[in-house]
């Protein structure tokens, strides 16, 4: 438990807010492109978090609801690495 948990209590886990950084570079056609490591652990962390909202009262949706959702994300971040390592395999057979 961090020092404001204890000091506020599950109020400050309720209130407070997932923050990171990712690298993202603009292209000449306006695109966003970010790293695919960056990608997927955001989009774990996110799963990750989701899966916590239960057990803080953080949502309306049923536990089964949650993992279910947490779940497609954490599978759609396991297919870009899996299309990445697919990708970089058939890049470096050439």
């Amino acid at each position: 438990m961090t020092e404001p948990e204890r000091q506020h209590g599950n109020d400050f886990r309720r209130h407070s807010m997932l923050r990171i950084s990712v690298t993202v570079m603009s292209t000449p056609d306006h695109e966003i492109l970010m790293p695919s490591e960056q990608a997927t652990a955001l989009l774990r962390m996110v799963a990750n978090e989701w899966l916590e909202w239960p057990d803080y009262g953080e949502t309306d949706l049923d536990q089964k609801t949650v993992r279910t959702l947490a779940n497609v994300l954490i599978d759609l971040a396991d297919q870009v690495d899996v299309e990445c390592i697919a990708f970089a395999s058939w890049k470096h057979a050439d």
